[in-house]
């Protein structure tokens, strides 16, 4: 019955063609006509169509109708016909019209030609041949659907037949079978009731009682399988039983040992940094006030051994960090140079020692501002090349820079001419406590977890590490990190110099309280804020210290956490909820663990300060906040300043109430990408209206009012439009804006930014959340 459908369906596609063939001449032959009588070539398109795609055509239904000689020879004279058409007449009244365009001859000629009737026949006669072709086919069509009709009938019967007969044979069959398949799967169904119930005895006694149906059929064979998986399942529940015991008691053992592990690590880092804290201060005193040089010599031994054990301190803890999660990264803008310089300063030292040319080639332009992790950033870079300066005893070490615009990745590479690396170890170097080959503990010391840190941080960073190495030849590493960045304007030195000299007349003589139970860490800290020109009182713990601050005015606090009677966090929150102050406080801990931090914070702290105490940290930390200093100490000096956020009225925050905003909530990776801009700009402009205030420069306050302006009108916060359209106005007349117009619009920005900043982490740590789980 297929094969009779094939072959209607065969022949009605012949018949197509045909027609195909047909219209083909027809086109021909009304191209032709119309080419004749006006001379445009226009009409020449369906005659060359039809001209290219005949013998395509022919040659296909020739293949096509092969079964049938006397049409393939009916088709072979309509193919010689359309051949002597095109030679005999088409191809020449063709050429005689060409020849009247070009006013050879006159166009009598072409119409006497064309009123031939050479021309007429030959078409008339391709029209017969088709006709009877089609003609011959619908005949075949009529024939071969009488077949398949036949065939139909014949598979009706047949299957009619076939049903009726399978029908009665299943029925006979499923009656013999019946009986002894329903016995069967009773048994089978009671037992599975009863190992589904947990009774598992009970289901392994029915399958082995005497009344079932024992056999080597299907059936008899799962029943057998059933009743070795019951008594697998019974030993089984048996060992789980007591497996389950064991491991009760092991998990209870592993999280006391984690939280044992937790506890000790965090204990140790302050009981082992507060005195190495004191060491480290005292020999730098020493350093500062001996003249002799031998005792100079001798504080310089204790000073490298003490960073020594600090850095191997700082690995295992800034490991245990990562791989408990525990650190996140900032997000805060800097300058490459910023980094790269002091790295440079401590690390050229070391390398002329040695003899090793160190050679920096930063590719970043000066005015390119990054965004993120200062201190991570700084850890690797000074990790990689610290690794350099060790496993190199001669020849050069290089740090190349580079920021991609394309794809937005800061390249860092850093190149040495060391011992290289063995081909078949370098898949292990970032391995912790592994290192490339047992004997280099020895020879060069170490830990085995400064690349094992790196790694870890460049992934947490979003980017990736690569080496390259050769034994004997030197090691080359390549960092991608996907940082975002802008390009700022730069404040001039003599700028510069004249913002600090102004800082340091508002900041001198600033009473500060030191909080520390530790005698020699106090001293330390004592001495170096004295010898920044500050008056410093102490306090023995953090009790004696909300006693201080009630009896004498202090411009900062800087607060201790592990101390007795009274500790860090408790003294900071009862000065801020108990008395109610807003004195400036610094946490000042030798605690590495984001939670003792984050305690802090809650607690109502400024910032965050670790031990020993640096100038260039503690003096970042006093220009940060330089406006509450300059508020308590001249309050009759007029500043634009940035406040502390615990300050702002949060409730002034737009972004997240704004159309833009709710069009991006359910594309988290648009809406990161979004926040992650305006972040960026709001930061941006925060700079310049500073700058410009300071300066006087009107001009750039106003480029900086109207992007700011776009910006806050694409995002629909309304508030702000308001206020910069007003400080617009006033800088459009060459009137100076007011300074509270100014503050308002800084402290807007710092809200949304906060709120930006908040919305952000939480879709970050979703996403990471999401990544961890698949």
């Amino acid at each position: 019955m297929s094969k009779d459908n094939d072959w209607v369906t065969h022949t009605h596609q012949a018949i197509a063609r045909t027609h195909e063939l047909l219209t083909f001449t027809v086109d021909m032959e009304t191209g032709l006509r119309g080419y004749l009588i006006t001379g445009d070539e226009v009409f020449l398109e369906p005659y060359n169509k039809a001209f290219f795609e005949w013998s395509s055509k022919i040659n296909t239904l020739s293949q096509q109708v092969m079964d049938n000689p006397p049409q393939v020879e009916r088709l072979n004279r309509i193919d010689q016909l359309h051949e002597q058409w095109l030679n005999t007449v088409a191809q020449q009244q063709i050429n005689k019209r060409q020849l009247v365009n070009q006013g050879i001859i006159p166009l009598n000629k072409v119409i006497e030609s064309a009123q031939g009737a050479d021309g007429k026949q030959i078409i008339d006669a391709i029209r017969v041949e088709i006709n009877n072709f089609i003609q011959i086919e619908l005949s075949l069509i009529e024939t071969r659907i009488a077949d398949a009709k036949a065939s139909a009938s014949n598979t009706t019967y047949t299957l009619l037949f076939g049903t009726l007969l399978s029908a009665l044979v299943v029925l006979l069959i499923s009656m013999w079978i019946s009986g002894r398949l329903k016995q069967q799967f009773n048994v089978l169904l009671d037992a599975t009731n009863e190992v589904s119930s947990g009774n598992l005895v009970q289901g392994l006694n029915i399958l082995k009682s005497p009344n079932r149906i024992a056999g080597f059929d299907e059936i008899g064979c799962v029943t057998t399988g059933f009743i070795s998986m019951v008594d697998a399942l019974i030993n089984h529940n048996n060992n789980a039983v007591e497996y389950n015991n064991k491991l009760k008691e092991a998990v209870s053992k592993a999280e006391a040992a984690t939280r044992a592990k937790s506890n000790f690590l965090s204990t140790m880092s302050h009981e082992i940094r507060t005195p190495m804290n004191g060491v480290l201060g005292v020999s730098q005193m020493i350093l500062a006030e001996t003249k002799e040089e031998e005792t100079k010599q001798n504080a310089n031994i204790i000073l490298d051994s003490g960073k020594h054990l600090v850095t191997v301190l700082n690995d295992i803890l800034g490991l245990s960090k990562i791989e408990g999660h525990k650190l996140s990264l900032e997000k805060i803008p800097f300058y490459l140079t910023d980094i790269i310089s002091p790295i440079f300063g401590t690390i050229k030292p070391l390398a002329e020692e040695k003899g090793i040319e160190l050679i920096i080639d930063n590719k970043v332009a000066s005015n390119v501002e990054f965004t993120g992790d200062v201190s991570r950033l700084r850890q690797i870079i000074y990790n990689l090349i610290g690794n350099a300066i060790k496993f190199t005893e001669k020849g050069s070490i290089s740090l190349t820079t580079f920021a991609n615009q394309a794809d937005k990745m800061l390249s860092i590479t850093i190149a040495d001419t060391g011992i290289g690396i063995p081909q078949d170890k370098q898949s292990t170097i970032f391995n912790a406590f592994e290192q490339a080959d047992t004997s280099t503990t020895r020879k060069f010391g170490g830990t085995g977890l400064g690349l094992t840190i790196v790694k870890k941080l460049v992934e947490l960073m979003g980017g990736e590490i690569k080496v390259s190495s050769v034994e004997g030849a030197g090691t080359k590493f390549i960092i991608l990190l996907p940082l975002p960045w802008a390009e700022k304007r730069l404040v001039s030195k003599e700028e510069n110099k004249g913002v600090q000299t102004s800082f340091t007349e508002i900041t001198a003589e600033l009473n500060i309280l030191i909080v520390e139970d530790n005698r020699v860490n106090a001293m330390v800290a004592k001495s170096f804020c004295t010898k920044q020109g500050f008056n410093v009182d102490t306090a023995a713990n953090g009790l004696i210290a909300t006693q201080m601050v009630q009896d004498k005015k202090f411009d900062l606090i800087i607060m201790d956490n592990h101390m007795p009677e009274m500790n860090g966090i408790e003294a900071t929150r009862f000065i801020r909820q108990e008395l109610g102050m807003d004195t400036l406080l610094f946490a000042y801990t030798a605690d590495v663990f984001q939670e003792a931090h984050d305690g802090f914070i809650e607690a109502g702290a400024d910032h965050i300060l670790t031990k020993p105490m640096q100038k260039d940290s503690f003096k970042q930390a006093l220009s940060l906040f330089s406006s509450r200093l300059m508020k308590q100490d001249h309050s009759n000096v007029t500043v634009l300043y940035r406040e502390a956020t615990d300050k702002l009225q949060l409730t002034e925050e737009e972004l997240t109430n704004s159309p833009h905003f709710n069009t991006l909530y359910d594309n988290q990776y648009e809406l990161v990408k979004n926040l992650e801009s305006i972040i960026v700009v709001f930061n941006q402009a925060i700079d310049v209206l500073l700058d410009s205030y300071v300066e006087k420069d009107c001009q750039t306050m106003l480029v900086s009012v109207k992007i700011l302006r776009s910006t806050a009108e694409t995002w629909g916060i309304d508030g702000l439009v308001s206020l910069l359209h007003e400080i617009e106005t006033a800088l459009e007349h060459d009137k100076y804006p007011e300074i509270d117009k100014l503050q308002m619009v800084i402290n807007r920005l710092q809200v949304n930014i906060h709120q930006a900043q908040r919305v952000l982490k939480l879709n970050t740590d979703d996403v990471k959340h999401t990544e961890s789980v698949h």
